[in-house]
């Protein structure tokens, strides 16, 4: 058994011997910060991974270089509706497949994040807004690379397509939560936004307002 030892590991990678580790630990990838990474993505294509620019990504969620088919998703709202609308269109816990969502930090962080993995030949996922047009050439560019595996909104972001395609009388289902989880978070984060004391839907829908009408998504 390999004991996860963080002082162990910077000790080896000081040493002047060359030392080879063969393991699946995610702790082993995120204290790997000066060894060289090759991954092996879902077609079987072995690539190298740029060790300084995924460095962060490495650190926050090693796992992403473990899975069969790792999917970069711009930020948490992005990783979560990512992850809901897999698992249905599967039918059982992504894991079960060795399929892995992450969270790529951000428009920027996860451009640069994918462009790096591409540069290795590797086929990783991709899910990200349009952000008003930003880097249109690069984001074409990785598209041909990624093909059918990179999709992005034609316009806009993720919260003012999806809000924006579910009628008035929806919206309350929208926000429910199956496990009855997060519903009242929620609510009560619309209502602290529109500086309202109550969180009510129905408080919160007449302190809104209605959607404006010329709004075109």
């Amino acid at each position: 058994m390999l004991r996860r030892d963080p002082d162990g590991q910077d000790k080896l990678q000081a040493g002047k011997s060359q030392v080879f580790i063969t393991t699946h630990s995610p702790a082993t990838i995120s204290a790997a910060s000066k060894a060289g990474l090759w991954y092996v993505d879902h077609t079987g294509q072995i690539g190298p991974l740029n060790v300084t620019k995924t460095a962060k990504h490495r650190k926050t969620d090693p796992e992403t270089f473990l899975a069969r088919l790792a999917v970069v998703a711009e930020g948490a709202t992005e990783l979560g509706f990512t992850s809901a609308l897999l698992e249905r269109s599967i039918g059982s816990p992504l894991e079960q497949h060795g399929v892995h969502v992450s969270d790529g930090g951000g428009h920027e962080a996860t451009l640069g994040l994918l462009e790096a993995l591409a540069e290795g030949g590797l086929r990783f996922g991709g899910f990200a807004d349009d952000e008003g047009g930003k880097h249109p050439d690069r984001w074409k560019k990785l598209g041909v690379k990624l093909g059918q595996l990179l999709f992005r909104w034609p316009s806009l972001c993720i919260e003012e397509n999806v809000i924006g395609a579910v009628p008035d009388n929806k919206l309350e289902a929208l926000l429910t939560d199956p496990r009855g989880e997060k519903a009242g978070m929620r609510l009560r984060t619309l209502a602290d936004r529109l500086e309202n004391t109550e969180k009510d839907f129905a408080s919160i829908k007449s302190k809104a307002g209605k959607w404006p009408e010329s709004a075109d998504y």
